[in-house]
């Protein structure tokens, strides 16, 4: 769930985190015209958009967000069937492999694709939210809108981690407007 208001043909909408399911995004574009741009690292899910028809509208990165421009490691998913690379270890004990990937931080992208506002940002990062947030929370972005999928059902990240995220969120004029009722995910 997220506000429409204010989304028109020529708002940007920054996706992070596609996996295997971008039907937000798809959906999103296809009420508001907007320009969306999508971005995942991860291989499973370059390959899977790369057999997906996407509207002129929604270009796909292969790279991702961080906290700043380089390399990450990944942690492999678990399971076969997964397209959740983590960026944290989800795990207490289980390490499948790792996955280095290319990352850039908010301000990197923008100036990359020539972008001085970014009106939304949707980020489903598996757990590497919590160390990107504060590089969205810049005033000089002027995002209008945030929505995020918070992992504090990992065991290896606190709720309290959330709790922080969403305090700095309010703290920088930030109002909820929805919480799932999972409560993993917040607009």
């Amino acid at each position: 769930t997220c506000s429409l208001q204010g989304l028109n043909e020529s708002s940007i909408v920054y996706s992070f985190g596609a996996g295997r399911n971008i039907s937000f995004d798809l959906e999103l574009g296809e009420k508001t015209g907007c320009s969306i741009h999508i971005f995942d690292p991860t291989p499973i899910s370059i390959n899977w958009v790369k057999q997906q028809n996407l509207p002129d509208r929604i270009k796909f990165h292969e790279y991702g967000v961080g906290e700043k421009d380089g390399e990450i490691n990944f942690f492999v998913p678990r399971k076969k069937t997964s397209a959740h690379y983590s960026p944290v270890q989800r795990h207490t004990n289980v390490v499948v492999g790792e996955y280095s990937a290319p990352v850039f931080c908010m301000t990197s992208i923008m100036e990359k694709l020539g972008h001085e506002k970014v009106y939304m940002v949707k980020m489903d990062i598996e757990g590497g939210e919590y160390d990107v947030l504060p590089s969205l929370l810049e005033p000089s972005l002027g995002i209008n809108q945030i929505i995020l999928e918070f992992h504090h059902n990992y065991s290896t990240i606190p709720l309290s981690k959330t709790v922080d995220a969403f305090r700095q969120l309010n703290q920088s004029g930030f109002k909820c407007i929805h919480i799932s009722e999972r409560t993993y995910e917040m607009a």
